[in-house]
Parts: C-alpha cells; sequence; structure tokens
C-alpha cells in the first residue's frame, strides 16, 4: 500500500507542478498580448494624425524596426483600423 501513496502522492505533486508552470506561462502570454494591444492602439492613433514611422518609433521610444510590422499592419487597415484585422495581419507575419 505505501507504494500506491507514494505513486499518489508523486502525481499530485507534479499536476501541482504543471498547473503552476502553465498558470505562469498563461499570464506571461496574456501580459506580452496586453502590451502589444497598447503598442497597436497608440500607433493607430499616430498614424491617424499622419505620423511617419520614423516619428512613431521616436515618440513611443522603440525601435522603427521593431514598430515597422506594426506600422505596416496599421497603414494597410486604413480607413477602418480594425484592431482585428490588424492582429491578424500581425499574427501571419
Amino acid at each position: 500500500m505505501a507504494k500506491e501513496e507514494l505513486k499518489e502522492t508523486v502525481i499530485e505533486e507534479l499536476k501541482r507542478e504543471a498547473k503552476e508552470e502553465l498558470t505562469q506561462e498563461v499570464f506571461a502570454e496574456g501580459e506580452q498580448s496586453g502590451e502589444q494591444l497598447k503598442i497597436v492602439n497608440q500607433v493607430i492613433k499616430k498614424v491617424k494624425k499622419s505620423k511617419t514611422l520614423e516619428t512613431i518609433a521616436s515618440e513611443l521610444e522603440e525601435e522603427e524596426a521593431d514598430i515597422k510590422p506594426i506600422y505596416d499592419a496599421v497603414v494597410s487597415s486604413a480607413p477602418d483600423y480594425d484592431i482585428n484585422v490588424i492582429k491578424d495581419r500581425l499574427d501571419n507575419m
């Protein structure tokens, strides 16, 4: 019977560790997604004001190369600037 109890204890510990790890991963992905959404919305506002990629990157204190995919997706979604269309374009890059 001791082997069964040990086996159950090990299984429960592995489940707990897996759940904790998964929770941390999901939280990190959500945090990253939220940050990207914030940048996308900022780029949309700046594109609507006819600002250039260079200006937007400077104002956001980001590298142009990092902002360019977002900028391109935003510009190509004009004049609607549908966030779902922009996210799809970014996901497919």
